[in-house]
This record gives structure tokens, sequence and C-alpha cells, in this order.
């Protein structure tokens, strides 16, 4: 100890290359100086050279207890704020949930407000609310994957038969069939 209170064994700063353990938890003691250049995995730097326990499903985490940085088994970690959701925490869930994407293993970001459902990236839709459609291809002014505000496709374009989405049909085509978009019907 650099400093303590009450006790030798109840310190309240450590000496240089130490770090003051804040709370009882695994092989260390609240209170207790530990050599360490950094705090443990499950623990972060509550204040200079002081650490102090993760929230039980955060496995790490940065500046509190619940801004998670990684989850413990069988937890996801939300990287967006969306829904009942919030950034940086830890949920038990079995896969991300609906309009989220897994974008990096057990990481969840949540779907661009576009987008229903989408894969990859934020912006790339899978599935469109009620009330738009989704762009199969990209010809200006629409790009392929993405949701628009539309009740029918443009000229050049043809609705899939589940009337979802717009596929482009050949440039010389006003419409052509789902199943063989290359023939034009107008």
């Amino acid at each position: 100890c650099d400093s303590c209170s009450s006790t030798i064994s109840n310190c309240t700063a450590c000496s240089s290359g130490a770090m003051l353990m804040t709370e009882t938890s695994g092989p260390y003691t609240a209170n207790s100086c530990e050599i360490l250049t950094d705090c443990p995995t499950s623990w972060f730097e509550s204040s200079p050279n002081a650490c102090a326990t993760c929230d039980s499903n955060c496995e790490t985490c940065l500046g509190t207890s619940v801004t998670c940085t990684g989850c413990s088994a069988g937890n996801y970690l939300m990287l967006d704020t969306q829904g009942p959701y919030v950034a940086n925490t830890c949920e038990s869930l079995s896969g991300c949930p609906s309009g989220w994407f897994e974008s990096t293993t057990n990481s969840c970001s949540a779907c661009h407000t576009s987008c229903k459902e989408c894969s990859g990236l934020p912006t790339t839709c899978t599935e469109c609310d009620s009330g738009r459609l989704l762009m199969l291809a990209t010809q200006a002014p629409y790009t392929a994957d993405t949701c628009e505000v539309l009740t029918n496709c443009p000229s050049g374009w043809s609705q899939t038969t589940d009337l979802t989405s717009c596929y482009l049909c050949p440039a010389n085509c006003d419409s052509c069939s789902e199943a063989n978009p290359l023939q034009c019907i107008t």
C-alpha cells in the first residue's frame, strides 16, 4: 500500500506499478494492491490505478462496469441502441434478434431503419417493412439491396410474385417476367 485506512491490509492507494483492487472477486481481495500493469480480464480501470469488476454478463468492459466490450459465454454484445437494446450491453440471446445482424462473432449490429432484416452491413437489406420494396439490382436512382418507399416497381422493373421486391428488366423492356426476366412483357 502507498496509503491505507484503519489497517495495513485496507489499502486506499497503491505504489507505482500496482493496481488497487476495489472489490473481492476471484483471487483478488477488496482494498488490496496487486502488482499489475493493467486490470485483469473482467475488470476495468475505475479510476487511475484502481480496478473494479465488470457486470456479470460482460467478459470485458471499459470505463464503467456495464459498458461491455466483450460478453461472457451465451451472451451477445449489442453494438447499437435500437428498440429495447442498448449499445455496449450484453444480452442473453441465442442469436441476433430480428432487425439486427451478426457483425462479428457474438456481436449484433442494428439494421438501418429502412430495412426490416439485413445481412453483412446495416444497409444491405434482405427484407423490407410494409410499404417498401426491396430493389434487387442497381440502376440510378436505385441501389441493390435497399428498401425504397414504393407501392409498385418503377418502369423498367418488375415485381416479384410475392410483391416484396423489384428486379431489373433488360434495357428495352418496360416490364418483364419473373420466370424469365430476360423476356419483355411490354
